[in-house]
This record gives structure tokens, sequence and C-alpha cells, in this order.
């Protein structure tokens, strides 16, 4: 008897797999707007030969845009051992031929779109509550909510005055059951490791909704809309400038053409990552606009709490140039971590990868990506700090890395470390870690008790003109 295995891949890719004790037969169906090559590798193995590739160890197929591969066959021969390996890379079809695969689609959500932006025109939505919003459609006969503000157009994703489109890809906007089953906003427990960056270079803003799922009521608080809505009504609290707001969006999603999310996205079927994206992009002004920035700023934003920054030395040809300065900024750390403050911390360079581009790797670093901080410790004269990438991957291989030589069995009674695990955390010394990264972020979060008013500062001068000093003023 057989069993069929699928792998589902965001842009519209599947790979089946269908095998049993002495054969495996696997395909490809290409429904993305691309040109899929897929190679399978069958080194390793023995007694395992390839039918349609005699006395090869690989064999390649080609599938064009909306086509299914050869099926690729594989003979099992006792006794047999199969360890497989393989790659799959797209080529994007050109511009126009996505565009026009799409045009179907665009009428309709145009039409939608000029139908909630006439109508709530008059109306300030966003200031109402979910259900007075949901009322307000029903008196349209809309079925669902499209956001005027927001919409599934272009202008959500870029600046299309200035701008020339800076995806490989057309975006398919996608309402969430139409790419997943049974969506929902939570499942379960919060997850640090449930975020999965896409083909938008935001690691600075995922890192910073990382560090927040280390305490989970700290996520959940920022939505207003806890549960799935069948309305794609969708309101999210953000503190932007100091200001506590409600950002309403709907749940229409940048997708691949008939795939799943092109941005971040959760596990499974969460909703809260890519809503919490969407709800950044907005006040942002668009998708593309969260392409770099500083984990100072995400931090507060999603927080609301005071958040401090700190630059490495830029001098720095060895540890021993900045020893004092390490020593004091450990200090920092400590004290943070011990204080439950969120940490986050970025490598040298610029970090220009997506979902779709191989980032530069360095000793398992990404060059110009932020991680998180998630504990500081020091033990048997060893300083250790314990750092995460919000990809789930690549990690430092260096002194102190999953398969250090470092990591001696008191060593591992000393610190409890959890290595091998392939979620992106990894220990460093606090050496490498001083020459290897940039700078720090901490947000102290605390139990605050908070008013927030408006108010700047005025900058004026002594009667005699000798002083220059700052006056508040709030309103």
């Amino acid at each position: 008897m057989s069993t069929t295995k699928k792998i589902k891949y965001p842009s519209g890719l599947r790979i089946y797999r269908t095998f049993d004790k002495t054969s495996e037969v696997w395909t490809i169906d290409n429904r993305a707007l691309s040109i899929a090559e897929f190679t399978l590798d069958i080194g390793d193995s023995s007694n395992c030969t390839l039918d349609n590739a005699p006395g090869e160890t690989t064999q390649t197929v080609v599938v064009p845009s909306k086509q299914r591969s050869e099926e690729i066959y594989i003979t099992k021969t006792f006794p047999w051992s199969l360890e497989l390996k393989f790659s799959l890379t797209e080529t994007p079809l050109p511009f126009e031929e996505q565009k026009s695969a799409l045009d179907q689609f665009k009428v309709e959500w145009n039409e939608k779109v000029e139908v909630s932006e006439k109508y709530f025109k008059k109306i300030p939505y966003e200031v109402l509550t979910q259900q007075q919003i949901a009322d307000e459609m029903a008196k349209l006969g809309q079925e669902n909510f499209i956001d005027p503000h927001f919409p599934p157009r272009d202008t959500s994703l870029y600046n299309v005055v200035e701008d020339q489109y800076p995806f490989n890809f057309i975006v398919h906007w996608r309402r969430p059951h139409e790419f997943m089953n049974n969506p929902v906003v939570f499942e379960d427990d919060i997850d640090p490791n449930d975020i999965r960056q896409g083909s938008l270079g935001d690691c600075w803003f995922l890192s910073a909704l990382s560090s927040l799922a280390e305490r989970p009521a700290m996520v959940r608080r920022l939505f207003v809309t806890q549960e799935y809505n069948k309305e794609g009504i969708y309101q999210i609290r953000m503190c932007k400038n100091g200001e506590w707001v409600t950002v309403t969006v709907d749940d229409y999603i940048p997708c691949r053409y008939k795939g799943g999310p092109m941005f971040s996205r959760g596990v499974g079927n969460e909703l809260w990552v890519m809503l919490v994206e969407k709800a950044y992009a907005k006040i942002h002004g668009s998708y593309h606009a969260l392409t770099s920035g500083s984990a100072q700023h995400s931090l507060a934003d999603l927080s609301g709490c005071p958040t401090e920054h700190i630059s490495f030395p830029k001098e720095k040809e060895d540890y021993e140039d900045i020893e004092e300065e390490a020593e004091e900024i450990y200090e920092k750390l400590l004290e943070a971590a011990q204080k439950g403050h969120l940490i986050c911390t970025s490598t040298h360079g610029v970090d220009e990868s997506t979902e779709d581009e191989s980032p530069e790797v360095e000793e398992g670093l990404v060059s110009g990506h932020v991680y998180s901080i998630i504990r500081v410790r020091e033990g048997l004269g060893v300083k250790l700090l314990n750092i995460r990438n919000p990809w789930g991957e690549f990690e430092w291989n260096g002194a102190w890395g999953n398969e250090s030589e470092e990591w001696t069995e008191e060593m591992k009674e000393e610190f409890d470390p959890i290595l091998g695990a392939n979620d992106g955390s990894f220990w460093m010394c606090l050496e490498d870690f001083m020459m290897k990264f940039n700078d720090i972020a901490i947000c102290k979060i605390q139990n605050y008790d908070e008013i927030r008013f408006k108010g700047k500062f005025l900058k004026v001068k002594s009667k005699d003109e000798s002083h220059e000093f700052a006056l508040s003023k709030f309103y």
C-alpha cells in the first residue's frame, strides 16, 4: 500500500511524493506564475535507481507555469537505504504575463474598493467599533469589509508615484479562507518561533515582534479583535509617536498568484503575524515602507514602553580595543535581562535578503540582520548570550554555537542550553558578540500606570540671551 505526502509552498508550488517499500514517484504541480526547476538527488542512497536517468544519481525537471511535471521514478531494491536531497528554484514569468493572469481579479477588487471608498468617505470608520463597521457594511450589501484607506491595490504595496514596482512577483490579494483551512487569529500559545519572514526586508520589525512574543500577553493586548472575523474587520492597537492608536484593517493579504502569503506569516492557520504586519504597514503608508528600519522604533511602537539604543564602538580590530566598553554593555544587558526587558541586536552590513533571495551569511550570521537576545548568563568564568534569529534558521556556527566543542558536560549542566533544535537560536560569548554585532535596543517593559498627553518642547533664550533652554508645553 502506497502513501502520498504533499509539500505546499506559499508561491503555489506543490511537491507530491508517493512511496511504498519498493518504489517512489515524485511530481511537481506548478500553479505559480514562474518557471520551476526541481532537482532530486539520491547520491547518498544504496540500491536505489532513477528509472528515467539510468546510471545517474540526480534528475532535474523544468516545469512551466500552470503545468504539472513529468514523474520522477525511483526503484528500491532490498536491502535498500534511501537518502534524499532536493532543490527547487523559481524564475518569475515576465511581468506583463503575471499582470494579465490577475486581470480578472483586479476588476472585482476595483469595483468593491470604489463602493467602499464612496460610502466610507462620509463616515469616519477608524473611530467605529468592529460591530458598527459590520452594521454599515450590511447597509451596503457587502459580505466583507474593504479598507478604503489601505485597499487591495498597488498603492498599499509601495509608493506608486515615486517608485517602480519593487517585487519579483505580482501580488494576488486573497482572504485567509482562500489560502488556509479554518483560519484563527491565535491558536493555542503564542510562540516567538512561529514568525516567518517573506519577500519583504522587515526583519527589524519581525525581530521586535518575536521579542514581544516572549511575553504572549503583550501580543494579545495589541488585538482589539481577538477572534476570527468572517466580515474581515480587524482592529489592532499600536503606540505610534508615543500615542496609542487603533488601526482598522481588512483581511486581504498580499499573496502569490493562487498561493499563500507573500510577506510575513505565522505557522499553520494563525493570522496574528500577518495582521500585525498589515496594520504596521498601513500606519507607514505601504508594505514596502517597512523595508529596513530600527528595532528601537518597532519595539517602542509595539510595546509603548521607553526604548534605549546603544551603538557599539566602530573602531574595533580586536576585542582588546573595546574590552572596557564591552563590560559596560554586558552589565546593561544583564540588568535588562534580569528585569525582563526586551532586547534586540543587529549585525554589521545591510540586509537585502528576503525569502526569494539568499542572504549574505558569514559564520552563520546574516549581514545587517536584526536578532533577539533572550538570555544573558555568566558561569564558570564565561559570559554567554542566547540569541535568536526571527527567521528560525541561520545560526552562529563559531565558538559556543550548537555544534561547538566548548559545550562540555560541565558547561551544559551550568547553562542548560537547548542545542540542535534548528529554531534559529544559538549561544555566543561576549567577545564574539561585541565583534560581530553592531548595537542593541533595550525595551524597558514594566507594569506602568500610563497617562499620555500631547506636548512639545520649546527652545527659548534667557533675557540677556546668554543661555538657551527648553520649556515643555502641553495640550
